[in-house]
């Protein structure tokens, strides 16, 4: 669970200050890294440890408390550094989380939808691998300058571009494709032929 806070509140009902993540496993063995997102123990201003859940931590961990599974993370609003503009847009901080829990070093991370390239440039700070894959050209364009401000333009040396037009013929070949099939009826029935993807891997 991922709380927010942020933006209005109504004096109707109880406002929506959260967004639901779902955890899927193909299988009992699967990866869940808890020390990786341990966090600061609770404690009042005496520096006594808080009572949680109506019990106290007798036992500490060094690295922390084991997380819950809800985290407040601010939403990102207009006037946040990281924001580019997307109105989906998720805090890097969240996708930090999210993937350190879920995953290893050189493990590969799968954003299908991957908008401005958050989930991407935190595999890439992680040091995971990762495809990112949408299916409009301005998302690619969009990540690979964010890639390259935050890591340099060395980066893209590193990184595989599919389906995207290299030459005019390519383009020409991409609009008779679609003038042909349809996009719309490409898109309901899930018939792409070439799906703009951009790896690192």
């Amino acid at each position: 669970m991922w709380c927010y806070g942020s933006g209005g509140a109504s004096k109707k009902y109880f406002s929506k200050k959260h967004d639901t993540i779902f955890w899927y496993s193909k299988g009992s063995n699967y990866v869940f890294n808890s020390d990786a997102v341990r966090e600061p123990y609770w404690y009042d201003e005496q520096g006594k440890l808080k009572k949680v859940n109506d019990k106290y931590y007798l036992r500490q961990n060094e690295r922390g408390r084991n997380c819950f599974d809800w985290r407040k993370i601010s939403f990102l609003n207009n006037m946040t550094p990281e924001r580019l503009g997307y109105p989906t847009q998720k805090p890097e901080a969240l996708l930090e989380r999210i993937i350190k829990v879920s995953s290893n070093e050189e493990d590969i991370i799968l954003d299908a939808y991957c908008g401005c390239g958050t989930t991407v440039s935190v595999a890439q700070k992680l040091k995971r691998k990762w495809i990112g894959i949408d299916i409009t050209y301005q998302s690619i364009a969009l990540i690979l300058k964010r890639l390259q401000d935050t890591y340099g333009k060395e980066i893209i040396d590193n990184i595989v571009l599919s389906g995207i037009p290299k030459d005019i013929d390519s383009v020409l070949l991409l609009l008779l494709i679609k003038k042909m099939i349809g996009l719309e009826k490409s898109l309901r029935n899930g018939q792409f032929l070439l799906i703009p993807t951009i790896m690192q891997l």
